[in-house]
């Protein structure tokens, strides 16, 4: 992440950035979003009370209202796991969509950077392929 780093506050292009897929088992458990997914299938009504406001607009199909839900989480705190899935979920940026690893890793070498210019920049530069 330093040449990324570098890169972004030198105002030049990201670098490119390869990937490695690890070995092992994929282990998939069921999260909240799962869970909010099927109870709609169902036909149960959803207490969005009891849920994160960006995963219901997002299991709703309000990708608007995620995007900004997930960025305002982002912002107080770029640890969030379950933000990050969400944006790369609803994010219009490819890098988000495609390498959502690769934009949170910069986010927190670069926490000056706004999420959104980082993951544009960076599906801008091709290294999200």
């Amino acid at each position: 992440m330093a040449a990324v780093a570098e890169a972004w506050r030198a105002g030049r292009a990201a670098p490119p950035i390869g990937s490695t897929v690890a070995e092992g088992d994929r282990v998939v458990e069921p999260g909240p979003r799962l869970r909010m997914i099927r109870a709609l299938l169902r036909g149960d009504p959803l207490d969005a009370a009891d849920h994160d406001p960006g995963d219901v607009a997002c299991v709703r199909g309000d990708a608007g209202a995620a995007l900004t839900t997930y960025r305002i989480s982002l912002g107080s705190d770029r640890d969030q796991e379950s933000a990050w899935s969400g944006l790369a979920l609803v994010s219009p940026h490819p890098a988000l969509r495609r390498r959502p690893e690769l934009v949170r890793a910069a986010a927190r070498a670069l926490p000056e950077a706004d999420i959104a210019d980082l993951a544009a920049w960076l599906s801008s530069s091709c290294t999200c392929s």
